[in-house]
């Protein structure tokens, strides 16, 4: 083999590369790409929750409730007082009553047994931030992230992502382009059957899309139809 423009020094550098092209076995069949050794994944999705995934889903409105997601409202709620239709609320609040009554609330659900998460989000937060049940809702295998309509809530969603994700819940769906959606105009009846409301808070560009959203279940169906949002229950 004739090299040109080589310094003799490079000369055992380049024939050990030269070797080791000639020496080099094919990656063919390999475990890395499938071949013998491959280990091919088998359970399926909802058999993985508990195990991969954090245990999580609801089929109902009744059945025992076992974990539950909130944000402790907090000074982001003084921004009523300069005019709630800013932020489309109704009157403005009392924090110091809204963070004790909200306080009292997560203690009654620890009292009975529920696991409390908190979304924890980044300071400042959003004033409606607190409303957790529009910005999921939870199907039998995971989580429907929300994309509230309104430019003032725009963005409250994220927080709610990343809590699930730490938590080790699974995100089935996330709505995207101009679809928006509110968790709380979701509900299930029972474990085959979801009833979804169409408000100016939850629409959907096209049927196709809207149907997709709640595929989540083996045996779902659609029926095309609120501080907190149920994790597991």
């Amino acid at each position: 083999m004739l090299y040109i423009g080589t310094n003799a020094h490079d000369w055992p550098s380049i024939q050990r590369m030269s070797d080791a092209k000639r020496t080099r076995q094919s990656t063919f069949g390999t475990a890395a790409y499938g071949g013998e050794g491959w280990s091919q994944r088998v359970r399926t999705h909802a058999q993985d929750l508990g195990c991969i995934w954090q245990s999580c889903g609801i089929d109902s409105e009744w059945r025992e409730l076992k974990s539950v997601l909130l944000h402790v409202p907090g000074q982001e709620l003084m921004v009523a007082n300069d005019g709630p239709d800013s932020v489309q609320m109704l009157a403005s609040m009392d924090v110091s009553i809204a963070i004790h009554e909200h306080d009292s609330m997560a203690q009654l659900y620890r009292s009975q047994g529920v696991n409390v998460h908190l979304v924890n989000p980044d300071n400042p937060c959003q004033p409606n931030q607190m409303l957790c049940a529009d910005l999921f809702a939870m199907t039998p295998q995971g989580a429907i992230l929300a994309r509230p309509a309104s430019t003032v809530r725009a963005g409250e969603e994220r927080w709610i992502a990343r809590r699930l994700a730490s938590l080790g819940m699974p995100i089935l769906k996330t709505i995207t382009g101009t679809g928006t959606f509110e968790g709380s105009d979701l509900m299930w009846i029972d474990e085959t059957t979801s009833v979804r409301r169409r408000t100016a808070q939850s629409r959907c560009p096209n049927s196709s899309t809207s149907r997709s959203w709640l595929c989540t279940s083996p045996h779902g169906k659609r029926h095309g139809k609120s501080g907190e949002r149920r994790a597991e229950g």
